[in-house]
């Protein structure tokens, strides 16, 4: 009898153990399911952010060099000095420019003929030189103006460069020969953008993308892939995600000792697990082309020291460090280019959505090559920053204000009419010909040519902004100093 009760206890016993382990070995595969799921989540997650911080540097990168070539590439007077061969008076011109020196790495001039003027830290080869050149005539006419710069990706015998090259021009951006200016940056520039983030970032000639690696190709004059940008996930995220799969296994080796409390174990796994899923899909529903919640990042990652806390950490610090750099345009504080024209693009949807008026206006200073001639480009700067701050304090606290070109200032007035922006402007021209710029002690006047237009029903960005730019090449032509409005 004590034998046949024994039996039917020790069956309950192993019966019960073995429900007990069964539903161990249940929490302990979903936990691995879900463990995998949170990976692939941290995976898609940090592609999307290297991928999105990859476009908006090379977009930062792009438009630091196309400042460069419309200040010094549409210059006649750059193109006299080449003609003339005058060595010390370029030198002087690019290499004591800060602007030159902050944005560039290596910059040269190269003759229509295939001679090198001037270069400065950079050796291209003939080969190249002859590549550039060729596309340079196929590209660009002579006796027409020219708009758009080539960009491209350059590779020297020791290093890899953003390159960027536009043939010397009037001051009206008439192209007068085949002679060309490039500049380039390194693109450890690029590498900068992933500082701090754990990531390890690599040249090499081949595309080595897996699932623990981006691969970024970047493009030469003929839109072949010279080098990849490679991009890896952080190690120490790897090395996390190996421990948790090392952990299960684990736990799976001495579930028959331990298999209640490996139940308790993985329940609370489970339960943070899926908050963390839920967390992350939450964050990635937030995030737009441009802007993230940086405050909900570094709330997250206050309150977790876990593996959510560590990527949201990151995920700030890239999103707020690029973001600086990519929006605000580094001289005047107003918007860069590429930001100001996602905000156009924003309004002109709201206005058609709720039918409301909307105008835009282009600003130019008059003759600002002129300054930057007798002055030098610094004092250009000073008056370009100085006439930045005036039409930020003349503008209303919505006016959208940004920098689209070397001299070129846009204004987009939402709730305006065409009669209200062109008041709205005048008082921004009189303003600025009003205020006494001092220059070596000594006052010069300084006057911009505005034109603008108000928005049209079958309108786009492209279009809107290309008829306020009609207007402000009528303002120049009918004397400068003035408002024109189509």
């Amino acid at each position: 009898m004590l034998k046949f009760e024994s039996s039917i206890i020790r069956r309950l016993f192993i019966i019960n153990a073995g429900l007990v382990t069964f539903i161990f070995l249940a929490y302990l595969i979903l936990t691995l399911i879900v463990i995998s799921s949170v990976e692939d989540i941290a995976h898609e997650i940090y592609q999307k952010s290297s991928r999105q911080v990859f476009n908006i540097g090379l977009s930062w990168q792009r438009e630091a060099l196309a400042n460069l070539l419309n200040s010094f590439a549409l210059w006649s007077k750059m193109c006299e000095k080449v003609k003339e061969r005058d060595l010390n008076w370029i030198r002087e011109q690019l290499e004591e420019d800060h602007q030159v020196q902050a944005s560039a790495d290596a910059f040269g001039i190269y003759l229509e003929d295939g001679t090198i003027l001037y270069q400065k830290g950079i050796s291209l080869a003939k080969e190249d030189i002859n590549k550039i050149r060729k596309k340079v005539k196929e590209f660009f006419s002579i006796g027409k103006v020219a708009k758009q710069p080539l960009f491209f990706a350059l590779k020297t015998k020791k290093r890899v460069f953003l390159a960027s090259t536009f043939p010397l021009s009037s001051d009206e951006g008439i192209v007068q020969g085949h002679d060309f200016l490039l500049f380039a940056k390194s693109i450890n520039r690029l590498f900068a953008l992933f500082k701090g983030s754990g990531t390890k970032v690599f040249l090499s000639e081949k595309c080595t993308s897996n699932r623990w690696n981006l691969c970024y190709p970047l493009k030469g004059l003929e839109g072949n892939p010279i080098a990849y940008l490679n991009v890896s996930f952080p190690r120490c995220l790897k090395k996390r995600f190996t421990l948790l799969h090392w952990l299960a296994g684990f736990f799976l080796f001495i579930m028959a000792l331990s298999a209640f409390a490996a139940y308790k174990y993985h329940k609370k796994v489970y339960g943070e697990a899926m908050n963390f899923a839920s967390q992350i899909f939450e964050i990635m529903e937030s995030m737009n082309r441009y802007h993230l919640h940086v405050d909900d990042l570094r709330e997250i990652s206050k309150s977790r020291r876990d593996e959510l806390g560590y990527i949201a950490s990151k995920l700030a610090f890239l999103v707020e460090e690029v973001g600086q750099k990519v929006v605000y345009d580094y001289l005047t504080g107003l918007l860069s280019r590429g930001a100001f024209f996602s905000r156009l693009e924003e309004e002109i949807k709201r206005a058609k959505r709720y039918r409301r008026p909307l105008s835009l206006a282009i600003l130019d200073l008059d003759d600002f090559k002129k300054i930057n001639d007798r002055y030098g480009h610094t004092v250009g700067d000073m008056v370009l920053s100085k006439v930045a701050e005036i039409i930020k304090n003349n503008v209303r606290s919505f006016d959208i204000v940004g920098r689209v070109g070397g001299e070129e200032i846009a204004v987009v007035f939402p709730e305006t009419t065409l009669e209200g922006a062109v008041k709205a402007t005048n008082k921004l021209k009189d303003a600025i010909a009003n205020h006494e710029f001092t220059v070596v002690d000594k006052p010069i006047k300084i006057t911009v040519s505005i034109g603008t237009t108000q928005l049209k029903d079958s309108d786009t960005a492209e279009s809107l902004y290309e008829r306020a730019d009609g207007a402000l090449y009528m303002a120049k032509r009918q004397g400068k100093n003035r408002v024109v409005a189509i």
